[in-house]
């Protein structure tokens, strides 16, 4: 990802490829954002599987503590220099 002048701001590498139930499967994720000299890595060690099914309890979200402000995610100010570019 570029920004309006062309400075590459954001980088994903995927890597270390794997065939699994058919697909292509990357086993290594690479983030890279060369202004902030930040990198992350996300590497599958063990066995993947697609569509796995997992139970509902793994995808609850405690509700935040009383008095949290709500907000727009579009009326977010924008990002500092040193976060992720803002793609919404």
């Amino acid at each position: 990802m570029e920004d309006a002048r062309g400075q590459l701001v954001l980088q994903v590498r995927y890597e270390n490829f794997q065939r699994l139930n058919g697909f292509m499967m990357p086993y290594r994720i690479t983030v890279i954002q060369p202004a902030a000299g930040r990198r992350v890595v996300w590497q599958y060690k063990e066995a993947v599987e697609i569509n796995a099914s997992l139970p509902q309890e793994r995808f609850h979200m405690p509700a935040p503590p009383v008095g949290t402000a709500r907000v727009a995610i579009e009326d977010l100010p924008a990002p500092e220099a040193d976060a992720l570019p803002r793609i919404w």
